[in-house]
């Protein structure tokens, strides 16, 4: 196969001129090596020159090619030089570029040498004898041996030697005699050849018990089991490759190890190491702990398990206490739902469970003109009825609330926020469950033209009504984003790649006052709710020849991921 070299200039403007220069070259003998000199100028003519002296376009003599580019094939020692490229336009103008080409011989090869035996990864069993081969094909190479690295002579490791056929012999092997053998041959030409071969005992046979891989949930505990079958060896541990710290939550029982009350900094790499009676380590096994944050995207999230749900007819619902165009949700038929609850106030806007902790929404909610106290906020889960106290219905208080950073409330770009609760969700049941959050991907496969949309929130039912006295939910068509661009900008308004709307050009149907921050959600093709979109801003609500907006789920994914990782 063809070597090649490439050497380009290339570039643009309005005078003639490289954007790069070709530079100094060194290849083997019988390598083709080939220069481009290319400007910005495509009818720019070109001519090359060796040391000053001008080469003929179509000259083949030496092996050269001339055209706007100089290859040579099969250099040698003469093709060593400077080579020198002008070029010139019709303007008159002119630029040159030079580079150093050195040839240099191919280097000479030894006598070949090669292995007839060599070492392999052995398991080792205690007391056995251990034959290690290692022969190549010239008899009077030189051969040593090393282990880890070691010279391996007489004395230096007991029980090791190497005899007059340079095998190496391990006699009355035990744990002292693992590592790392390496077979060196050298014959008089100065070729070299080498071998390793590990030798070891079988993990099984070192440990009754090892570590397992585990993923665990923050808060929760889990065992590390480790113990070995000989009773001379002990057991270290490390985390991570440094000697594990015991806590008043990381726990040494015998020879296992107790994470309580897991959080984030417990995960990583735990190592169990036996150790003899001298401390030198006999074996290792691992296990990696990886602590799950969240629970986003779980198996439990955007299904519906509600038996007001599952049992219900086609029969339409209700249209009292509504949003805008709605109905009176089936209990339970949005389980992810949430309320935020002002001290004082009451009501302040919808949002997501997204898992045991976390509840999104949108930030524009916190900015009411007074200094939002978190301590004043609550959250209601596996609420329906603003009327009656329902079994179902769960409060929690807040632990921190995490608006985008970038949140700008004169146009409500970014309308997105995370609500963390002190207490994480023991379980889920039929009325309170999260939603499935849609990355890039899926929602692309969802949000294509003609899909309809689910909004559910306790605004209010009309335009400076009154409030739902229910869950309410709202189908609505998304509109595509060109449109919904072009509809804002002849309103002056801003309408950002983060935002899509939704709604009917004849209006009565929209979300209203009392709904931001709560879904607008898609079942997929299996039957799983997932949030798209978050209610934000609007003119009006329901009015004819106007859209809802909504912030963009997708946009904010890694987002949502990254702040709950940096909250643990």
């Amino acid at each position: 196969m063809v070597n090649f070299f490439l050497i380009q200039c290339c570039s643009k403007g309005i005078f003639l001129e490289f954007v790069s220069r070709p530079e100094d070259v060194t290849a083997e003998e019988e390598q083709t090596v080939q220069i481009f000199c290319l400007t910005n100028d495509i009818e720019a003519t070109y001519q090359w020159f060796k040391e000053d002296k001008l080469l003929l376009d179509g000259d083949i003599r030496n092996g050269l090619i001339i055209s706007s580019s100089l290859t040579i094939y099969h250099v040698s020692e003469t093709h060593s030089g400077t080579y020198g490229c002008v070029a010139r336009n019709s303007r008159g103008q002119e630029v040159r570029a030079s580079m150093k080409l050195t040839v240099t011989l191919h280097p000479s090869t030894p006598a070949a040498i090669f292995f007839l035996e060599h070492p392999l990864d052995t398991s080792l069993v205690q007391g056995k004898l251990v034959i290690l081969p290692c022969r190549v094909n010239d008899p009077s190479a030189i051969i040593t041996w090393y282990r880890d690295d070691i010279l391996v002579n007489e004395g230096v490791f007991p029980g090791v030697f190497v005899d007059d056929r340079n095998r190496l012999l391990i006699v009355n092997t035990n744990f002292g005699h693992q590592g790392t053998y390496k077979c060196e041959a050298y014959n008089q030409e100065h070729a070299h050849i080498e071998a390793r071969a590990h030798l070891a005992f079988p993990i099984q046979d070192i440990f009754s018990t090892q570590p397992a891989n585990a993923s665990v949930l923050v808060g929760e505990d889990l065992i590390l089991e480790c113990s070995t079958r000989n009773p001379e060896l002990t057991v270290r541990w490390l985390k991570d490759g440094i000697p594990l710290v015991f806590n008043n939550r990381v726990f040494k029982l015998w020879d296992k190890v107790l994470l309580h009350n897991v959080n984030g900094s417990d995960a990583g790499l735990y190592t169990c190491i036996a150790t003899d009676i001298e401390l030198n380590q006999v074996a290792s096994t691992s296990a990696q702990v990886t602590v799950m944050i969240h629970g986003l995207n779980g198996l439990e999230c955007g299904t519906v398990t509600s038996p007001y749900v599952l049992n219900a007819t086609e029969e339409p619902l209700t249209s009292s206490g509504r949003l805008v165009g709605g109905q009176e949700a089936l209990r339970g038929s949005a389980p992810w739902m949430a309320r935020l609850y002002l001290s004082g106030l009451g009501h302040l806007c919808g949002g997501s469970l997204i898992d045991r902790q976390w509840v999104i929404t949108a930030a524009h909610c916190f900015h009411f003109g007074v200094p939002l106290v978190k301590e004043h906020l609550s959250i209601r889960l596996g609420d329906h009825s603003v009327l009656d106290k329902e079994q179902s219905e769960k409060w929690f208080q807040v632990d921190e609330i995490y608006q985008h950073e970038e949140f700008d409330s004169s146009t409500f770009n970014n309308d997105i926020a995370l609500i963390k609760l002190v207490n994480p969700l023991a379980t889920y049941n039929d009325y309170i469950r999260p939603i499935c959050l849609a990355d890039r991907e899926k929602d692309r496969n969802l949000m294509g033209v003609g899909t309809i949309g689910r909004v559910n929130g306790w605004g209010r039912v009309l335009e400076g009504g009154s409030t739902a006295s229910h869950l309410t939910e709202v189908n609505i068509p998304l509109k595509t984003f060109p449109a919904c661009k072009k509809h804002f900008r002849l309103k002056a308004l801003t309408f950002t790649k983060n935002m899509f709307c939704a709604g009917h050009p004849l209006g009565g149907i929209d979300a209203c006052q009392g709904d931001s921050g709560g879904p607008y959600s898609i079942k997929d093709e299996v039957g799983r709710w997932y949030l798209t979109g978050i209610v934000s801003w609007g003119q009006g609500c329901g009015r004819k020849g106007q859209y809802g907006v909504y912030t963009r789920y997708s946009k904010y994914h890694d987002w949502i991921y990254a702040t709950i990782s940096r909250s643990m």
